[in-house]
């Protein structure tokens, strides 16, 4: 939809692969800027174009390619947004990835930002089942932070993904009932549920211009909304209902305090839009009077630093939201001193934990919430450690013990993290955590190691007692008990010799 010179940019890199045995549909979702017109006009019958009437949004145009994509006998299937330029390699990597793997039946490319072409913009993402939300796999790491060849996820975006025609077949098309956003989140989310994996590989790259959450309109906010609420609400067990409600409504709080404040009303009046239509199961395209302008002027932050001759932050844990307000000071004062204080953050528990190996996984593992983790080690006596889980950084101090000892956690930056980790020691170790439930008070954490030490497998269970931690009767398809074997802590892996 629009954005014409995107989408000449994305056919001619598709053009330039270096296979060329595949047929390109072009879905035109009723452009006003010529779009149509220019694609006929460069390349005329290469490709065939189908233009819609109307704008059936970003499923819907999918939807209309996928179905006449399905009366033919093709292999395999290419979803790709218009924005999206290609590796001239991409599609051939993706078929290749697709051949030796027939157990997968989504696998997208290592998407990277287009203004900003060696920063990772998404490598796979899952679906939060704790905060209730969606987070893009290694976002803003670069090449050089230790992310692997490939990653299996809950779903690869839309922008760049190949589908195995047959399990299209199987699985259906895309929700078109979201209009946009949420809907390649679900739909990945049904291949894993209906047995085929979804995979990203870092060989297929491209990159994604996208259109940004902060537009002019309340659009983003509506469909965000509305779909993310539907999809939990249709998903989630009974039993998680209050949970899942009482997480939503506090970041609706916390949206509208912050919306009120810089008297962006808009936002509010769509949110509250979105919450009616998810409850009431009001879905498709959104009518127009539940789309407000955006006031986006908000001038407090520059009142504020006129006669500041420095800034103190105080850091709270929310990396995302010190990144933005130093970005927004920055771009306000650019010469203004800032400190951030950290004191507060700095968290002390003490860990009883009990370790097993695991020789045969549980059943129907991928319905379980999983974390991506990788650490490294500055230091192995006592034990200093960093540690990226998912979109999170810490430093971690522990002291000596098997099963009881005192542990500090400090929240760190991405560039903090990326700078730790050329100085660590040793082996970095990369694992999937897999978070089970065991009853309703503990969680087995199933580490699954990539390589070198493959095909390790260990679950950690946390206890809030040593009574509670001696009691435990580990479930039968917990392995051998290790707590007091120092040789499985991973401070000791990552002084191995390979």
């Amino acid at each position: 939809y629009n954005k014409k010179d995107y989408v000449l940019n994305c056919l001619k890199s598709l053009f330039e692969q270096t296979i060329n045995d595949f047929d390109i549909y072009v879905v035109d979702n009723a452009s006003t800027d010529g779009s149509a017109e220019a694609i006929k006009e460069k390349f005329g019958r290469q490709l065939i174009l189908i233009e819609n009437d109307e704008n059936l949004g970003g499923s819907g145009g999918f939807n209309v390619g996928l179905r006449e994509a399905l009366k033919y006998d093709y292999e395999y299937i290419m979803c790709v947004d218009n924005d999206v330029y290609f590796d001239s390699h991409a599609v051939e990597e993706l078929r290749n990835f697709m051949i030796e793997h027939k157990d997968v039946g989504m696998v997208g490319s290592r998407a990277y930002f287009m203004d900003e072409p060696k920063r990772i913009w998404s490598f796979g993402a899952d679906i939060d089942f704790e905060k209730y939300v969606q987070r893009d796999n290694y976002r803003n790491c670069t090449d050089t932070d230790g992310v692997p060849e490939v990653t299996y996820c809950t779903y690869v975006p839309a922008c760049s993904m190949m589908l195995r025609t047959e399990t299209v077949k199987k699985v259906g098309i895309m929700p078109e009932e979201n209009f946009i956003y949420w809907d390649d989140m679900e739909w990945g989310y049904r291949f894993n549920k209906a047995g085929y994996k979804v995979a990203a590989y870092g060989k297929a790259k491209v990159w994604h211009k996208g259109g940004g959450r902060n537009g002019k309109t309340t659009f983003n906010n509506y469909y965000m909304w509305r779909n993310r609420l539907k999809f939990f609400m249709k998903n989630l067990p009974k039993e998680e209902m209050e949970q899942f409600a009482n997480e939503v409504l506090s970041d609706m709080f916390r949206l509208i305090y912050s919306c009120n404040l810089k008297e962006d009303l808009g936002v509010i009046k769509t949110v509250m839009f979105s919450f009616n239509d998810a409850v009431n199961n009001i879905m498709g395209k959104a009518p127009e009077y539940k789309i407000f302008k955006r006031n986006l002027y908000d001038n407090r932050l520059q009142k504020a630093l006129d006669d500041a001759g420095n800034v103190v932050i105080k850091y709270n844990g929310d990396i995302e939201g010190l990144g933005n307000i130093i970005r927004k000071i920055r771009c306000l004062e650019n010469s203004i001193d800032i400190t951030i204080s950290m004191v507060e953050c700095l968290e002390e528990f003490m860990e009883i934990e009990r370790k097993f190996l695991i020789t045969e996984l549980p059943e129907n593992l991928t319905q379980y919430n999983c974390r991506r983790i990788e650490q490294g080690y500055l230091c192995t006596a006592p034990v200093v450690r960093i540690r990226r889980q998912d979109e999170e950084y810490y430093l971690t101090y522990k002291s000596k013990g098997m099963m009881v000892r005192e542990e500090y956690n400090l929240p760190l930056t991405a560039e903090a993290y990326a700078h730790l980790r050329e100085k660590t020691d040793g082996n970095l170790i990369s694992k999937q955590r897999y978070l089970i439930p065991l009853n309703e008070t503990l969680t087995a954490e199933l580490d699954i190691f990539d390589a070198p030490f493959a095909p390790l497998m260990l679950a950690e269970v946390e206890f809030s007692s040593e009574e509670e931690a001696n009691s435990f009767v580990p479930p039968a398809w917990f392995g051998e008990d290790v707590t007091f074997s120092g040789k499985y802590h991973n401070s000791y892996l990552s002084c191995l010799k390979f």
